[in-house]
C-alpha cells in the first residue's frame, strides 16, 4: 500500500516488501555495528550498556563546540554540503521536506548515496536523534542490507507504531555505508581531547 498523509504526517506500511525476513550480508561488520549501535548506544537511556559521549571521554562541552557533531557529519560529507546528506526534521512538515527533497519516498531503498532523513528527539541533539533511529531501526528489525559496486549500505526506517491504523508514522529514513557506520564507532571511541 502507498504511503498516506494525515495532518502532514507521513504513514508507511507495516511490513513493505524490501523488509523481507532474512537480513542479507551479515558479517563480522554487523555484529560489531549491531553491538555499538543497539547495546552501547550513546543515547543511555535506551540500554543500561550505553554511555554519552561525555562518559566515552569527550568533555562536557563536546556537543557545544560542535567537534563530534562535525567530525561524524563529515564521514558524509564536507561541511559545506551538509544540507545535501543530511536533513534534520524537527516538525512533521520537516520530515515530509527532507524526504521529497532527498527523493526518499517509498523506494529510497534503492538508493545507492548516503541521505540522512531524521525527525530530531525533543532531548536529544542532531547527533545523538541520528544514533536514536539507527538503535530503533535495529530494535525493530527495520533494517536491510545491500551490496553495491563492493561496498554494503544500511537502509533504516525508524518510526511509531499506529496499531489503530496499522502503519507506521514515520520517523526516519536512511541510507548509511557499513564503512560509516564503522567510522562512527572509531571516531566515538577515540575522544579528541576538547577541554582546551
Amino acid at each position: 500500500m502507498a504511503e498516506i498523509d494525515n495532518s502532514k504526517k507521513i504513514y508507511v506500511d507495516v511490513n513493505p516488501g524490501w523488509l523481507t525476513n532474512s537480513v542479507k550480508h551479515k558479517n563480522e561488520n554487523y555484529f560489531k555495528i549491531l553491538d555499538f549501535y543497539v547495546v552501547n548506544a550513546i543515547c543511555g537511556e535506551l540500554s543500561c550498556k550505553g554511555k554519552t559521549a561525555s562518559e566515552l571521554g569527550w568533555g562536557k562541552q563536546v556537543w557545544k563546540k560542535g567537534i563530534l557533531k562535525n567530525l561524524i557529519f563529515e564521514t558524509i560529507c564536507s561541511k559545506e554540503h551538509f544540507s545535501d546528506c543530511i536533513f534534520i526534521a524537527k516538525t512533521n512538515s520537516d520530515i515530509r521536506n527532507g524526504i521529497n527533497n532527498f527523493s526518499m519516498d517509498k523506494h529510497f531503498h534503492n538508493l545507492r548515496e548516503e541521505k540522512i532523513v531524521v525527525h530530531k528527539k525533543y532531548n536529544l541533539n542532531q547527533v545523538e536523534s541520528i544514533f536514536y533511529h539507527i538503535r530503533n531501526s535495529f530494535a525493530h528489525g527495520r533494517f536491510q542490507i545491500y551490496s553495491y559496486k563492493d561496498e554494503l549500505y544500511y537502509v533504516f526506517e525508524s518510526g511509531i507504531i499506529k496499531k489503530s491504523i496499522d502503519k507506521i508514522e514515520l520517523k526516519a529514513r536512511m541510507v548509511i555505508k557499513e564503512k560509516t557506520l564503522l567510522k562512527w564507532i572509531e571516531i566515538l571511541n577515540n575522544p579528541i581531547d576538547d577541554n582546551k
